[in-house]
């Protein structure tokens, strides 16, 4: 079992347009919603490749009917703690001409103590059955980085190999409690590392002191266009794709960890566990927004992936 803890997930409004005038009137070409938070988007992934997940965190109560509707339609496991609110809606603004896309992301609801109790004991619960435990994105208004900390190190004791994907503070005090995988990007984690990485070899061996200086098992750090690092104690993978038509790039990274974890939880060694993850990454490119994709279409990208040793 992979569970996943979405904390302040969303609703993803995908707008696209031939291109984006700033200050002008735009015509939107169509558009797309789908439920989305880093957490969501990692389960979607897993269980359209076959592997068992639950997505577990808050969801806002007040627009249930709507979130419930959305996850419903992509046939997701899930366990959330209804709380007062909405669950807040990002919109992302694909510009078509350029392939950028713009993302616009509100706050969302606010949690109290009692909530953060609440959510505490369902991790719990969820912890003491799963193989890997997974903490992605952000924090909700009345939850604070330290007890997002708290969170996570308290999970250690039950032997799940806990799992972080975050940015900022919530990232660098994750570290603190020894996880056994991070998953920035490279924007993140050049924030972590503090430094700029421009070179391959210098975001390779910043993974490798990264994982000595915290303790960390495993680096996976995604990359865009560059493709992705993954850095634990004996090896070092850069993984890529070739001749991917992108739609979109939302949940790109989010897709690449669920497919590299696919793999493992399947007993892959880390080599064709990447290999996974960068297919996921790719079949998630080819789609609108975080539209799911199929095991299918992740296979049949296997072929466009290269996954090669780095020597540090």
């Amino acid at each position: 079992m992979i569970t996943t803890v979405t904390l302040n997930p969303a609703i993803d409004r995908t707008i696209l347009l031939k291109k984006l005038n700033i200050g002008q009137v735009n015509r939107v070409q169509r558009y797309r919603e789908d439920m989305g938070g880093k957490g969501i988007n990692v389960c979607r992934a897993l269980t359209h490749l076959g592997a068992l997940s639950c997505a577990i965190g808050f969801l806002g109560q007040d627009n249930l009917e709507k979130t419930d509707r959305l996850l419903k339609q992509e046939m997701l496991k899930t366990d959330f703690i209804m709380v007062p609110g909405n669950t807040r809606t990002n919109l992302k603004v694909l510009d078509q001409d350029q392939g950028i896309t713009t993302e616009i992301n509100e706050s969302g609801f606010s949690v109290t103590s009692h909530h953060i109790e609440q959510i505490e004991r369902l991790i719990q619960v969820y912890s003491k059955k799963s193989e890997f435990l997974l903490f992605c994105g952000s924090v909700p208004e009345g939850m604070s980085h330290e007890a997002y900390a708290d969170l996570l190190e308290r999970q250690a004791v039950n032997g799940v190999k806990r799992i972080i994907d975050a940015e900022g503070q919530l990232l660098a005090l994750g570290c603190n409690t020894k996880p056994y995988l991070i998953k920035p990007n490279l924007f993140e984690f050049q924030r972590l590392a503090g430094q700029k990485l421009e070179a391959i070899c210098d975001v390779a061996a910043a993974a490798k002191e990264i994982r000595k200086q915290y303790g960390i098992d495993t680096v996976l750090v995604s990359m865009g266009a560059k493709g992705a690092i993954l850095s634990r104690e004996n090896v070092c993978l850069l993984g890529n794709t070739k001749g991917v038509p992108i739609a979109g790039t939302v949940g790109a990274g989010d897709s690449l960890l669920g497919g590299y974890l696919y793999g493992l939880s399947s007993g892959m060694e880390e080599k064709q566990a990447l290999f996974w993850g960068m297919a996921a990454s790719a079949a998630s490119i080819g789609k609108e927004g975080t539209e799911s994709f199929s095991r299918e279409e992740a296979e049949g990208l296997l072929l466009n992936v290269t996954v090669e040793e780095i020597q540090i």
